[in-house]
């Protein structure tokens, strides 16, 4: 065993062997980043992102209440094969709860199943269920693994 360890340590010191290394990137969908209360945004939803050919596509949300409240926002998202025809009834809703005026921090791992066969994801809607709080500071980051 130690003799088959130092072969594949002299190895990949040589650069005969390589390590496969996960490549992570973060893409900022550009989203505006006030979203008004008990209100659906439609608008200024920022870019579409391309996931196809990664084996991990998660979604990290930020933003913060400008008044106390703990409802919810959710942020429907619809998927295309081109980046020109999209879904017209988006499948894919990720809800993340308001925490008052603290700051929060959603995030979420999209399975295989939920994305598909799709080449690109975009935000549709944004919609938040407070009367009273606009949410503010507020971003959407798609967060793409390749490799393992």
């Amino acid at each position: 065993m130690r003799t088959k360890l130092t072969i594949a340590l002299g190895l990949l010191a040589l650069g005969l062997i390589t390590v496969a290394e996960a490549q992570v990137s973060v893409v900022d969908t550009a989203v505006t980043n006030s979203w008004a209360a008990n209100a659906t945004t439609s608008a200024n939803l920022g870019n579409a992102v391309k996931v196809d050919k990664h084996s991990t596509v998660s979604v990290q949300t930020a933003f913060a209440g400008s008044a106390a409240g703990t409802d919810v926002v959710t942020i429907n998202w619809k998927r295309s094969a081109d980046n020109s025809t999209w879904e017209t009834t988006p499948g894919l809703a990720i809800t993340v709860p308001q925490n008052n005026t603290t700051a929060v921090v959603g995030w979420t791992n999209l399975s295989s199943a939920a994305i598909g066969g799709a080449a690109y994801l975009k935000i549709s809607s944004i919609v938040t269920t407070d009367a009273d709080a606009v949410m503010t500071n507020a971003s959407v980051k798609v967060i793409l693994k390749k490799g393992t």
